[in-house]
């Protein structure tokens, strides 16, 4: 992995770091404000609403995954895949803004795959939802990515050499014999 690599990879998890947790304060001491849920109402005295965003990295592509409550009434009464996917385009613009005031040069990233949006239930009041998108990061050379169809294994042809080892197919020798008597 070359320097360059690896300086784009610090640079994105310090902007991460930067903006990521509830609390966050800028330089001149004001609390960072990205659009999330969290940050509306009072800290003490509103009820608070949990969201919050993670990255990851593999290969090529930045894994950004945001969870968030809901009421089942949120849940019903609005597009919540347009919702959540313009939160997380919120987060990646702060992302690419905090990437560029830290490290001087811009980031580029391109979106590979559809926000995926998965709801589950906590009560028959509450749900929570979490989402993750694949995004390419520009200008990392000659990485591979991990997750390939070249590097996958041909799995029909590994289980079926699992399958000929024997299991239930074969009876032993024996199997004819009764069982003595004590």
């Amino acid at each position: 992995m070359s320097q360059k690599v690896i300086e784009i990879i610090n640079g994105i998890s310090r902007a991460a770091h930067d903006i990521g947790y509830d609390g966050a304060i800028t330089e001149d001491g004001k609390p960072v404000e990205i659009g999330l849920k969290r940050e509306q109402g009072h800290p003490v005295y509103g009820s608070r609403v949990m969201d919050g965003f993670n990255i990851g990295i593999s290969g090529k592509l930045l894994v950004l995954s945001y969870h968030c409550d809901l009421k089942l009434k949120e849940v019903y009464s609005q597009d919540l895949e347009e919702e959540v996917g313009g939160m997380m385009k919120k987060i990646i613009k702060e992302l690419k803004k905090r990437f560029k005031a830290n490290e001087g040069k811009s980031l580029s990233l391109k979106k590979k795959s559809e926000v995926d949006v998965r709801v589950e239930s906590t009560s028959r009041v509450r749900y929570w939802a979490t989402a993750r998108c694949l995004y390419e990061i520009g200008n990392l050379g000659d990485t591979k990515n991990v997750i390939s169809d070249d590097n996958r294994p041909d799995i029909e042809k590994s289980f079926k050499k699992f399958l000929d080892q024997g299991g239930l197919g074969k009876r032993p020798e024996n199997a004819a014999q009764r069982p003595r008597k004590s």
